[in-house]
């Protein structure tokens, strides 16, 4: 079985943050060791520290030096975790992306049967829609999600470490559509979305495209352990 860790990125939105971590959480089987934080720097006080400290007492933090921004900050984060847990797979999370109780189920087994497929990029949670959606099946698709995502350490140190779009001319997200075109590379993806965007207000949201960004169906049904691969979508 593939070790795995999961950290979040947080900047300075408790209200959102609360009720991710409330998610985090109750997930199946998640250890308290297995997650870790990734700060922003907390000009206006302790709030976000605080509910950090309430629901994961006992797992690792770090905070930036300086303010990293939604370009840097995933990016930080992502080294500092496979330099410093040396983990074969990790998920990147956010403080506005809420989670289903089998999230890390769908994690461990993607992680375990992708692990060696050099045609797989990264496994995303998110799904916006899937028409009439199993909540047992997966999917390939050359697209990319970034709400809950996680890929191993040889994609990491290979491809994404050294190909990121720290820069709004081609962002990070943007970035790993071309990857996925230029070397003809998928996405993982369950039928039923493992994760949802909550943060209506935010540096990439606005209450305008809010509700039509979302994913229609949110999985909260029981465990699923053992997934199923349905036909790929390009």
């Amino acid at each position: 079985m593939s070790d795995i860790s999961i950290v979040l990125t947080a900047n300075n939105r408790p209200e959102y943050f609360e009720k991710v971590l409330s998610y985090w959480a109750r997930v199946h089987g998640l250890p308290s060791s297995m997650m870790s934080c990734q700060f922003e720097p907390q000009p206006d006080g302790d709030a976000m520290m605080n509910l950090w400290r309430q629901y994961f007492p006992f797992s690792d933090y770090h905070i930036n030096s300086e303010h990293l921004g939604p370009l840097g900050n995933p990016h930080a984060a992502l080294d500092r975790v496979f330099h410093e847990d040396d983990p074969d797979f990790v998920i990147l999370g956010e403080d506005d992306s809420i989670v289903s109780e089998d999230v890390l189920d769908f994690f461990t087994w993607a992680a375990d049967h992708y692990r060696y497929d050099p045609t797989v990029f990264a496994v995303c949670s998110f799904t916006q829609h899937y028409p009439n959606p199993e909540p047992d099946k997966v999917y390939g698709r050359k697209y990319f999600a970034s709400v809950v995502w996680g890929t191993w350490r040889d994609t990491w140190d290979e491809i994404i470490k050294w190909d990121w779009g720290f820069s709004y001319d081609e962002a990070w997200d943007a970035k790993f559509l071309r990857i996925l075109d230029e070397q003809d590379l998928v996405c993982i993806f369950p039928e039923t979305s493992r994760s949802q965007h909550i943060g209506e207000h935010g540096t990439h949201m606005g209450p305008e495209d809010f509700l039509r960004l979302q994913a229609t169906q949110f999985y909260e049904g029981p465990i699923v352990t053992v997934y199923e691969e349905a036909p790929c979508r390009l």
